[in-house]
């Protein structure tokens, strides 16, 4: 997980995102594995709605802790099945023995099997 949080996040930059593998899904919590390789992401192309995903606190009361990469069309397929299962607000993961809400900070991106989706850790 790249660490960081609403006050320190900023889109005027590139990053090394470490990406993890999406093992199974049980319709709430998503279990992932550790990639050996991380992934630049360039966030100065993210819009205005991004930066405010990520800067905000969320009606919950979340915050931005991390920053992960997945793969965008398996990503796109937990979504949905979540949202049919009415538990899109409830999809998350365990990494490091802590739980954290899952949503992706550019919800514009497109869903594509071996491309990655940047996703925010957030409680």
């Amino acid at each position: 997980m790249y660490v960081t949080d609403r006050t320190t996040f900023s889109p005027d930059v590139t990053l090394s995102v470490p990406s993890y593998r999406i093992e199974a899904f049980d319709g709430k919590l998503l279990h992932l594995s550790p990639e050996p390789e991380s992934i630049p992401v360039d966030l100065s192309g993210l819009d205005a709605h991004a930066v405010a995903q990520a800067t905000a606190i969320q009606p919950e009361g979340w915050e931005l802790r991390g920053l992960i990469a997945l793969d965008s069309g398996l990503f796109t397929t937990v979504m949905k099945q979540a949202r049919t299962e009415g538990n899109v607000q409830r999809l998350g993961t365990v990494l490091e023995d802590a739980w954290y809400w899952l949503s992706p900070i550019d919800v514009r991106f497109v869903a594509q099997r071996n491309q990655s989706v940047v996703v925010g850790l957030f409680r």
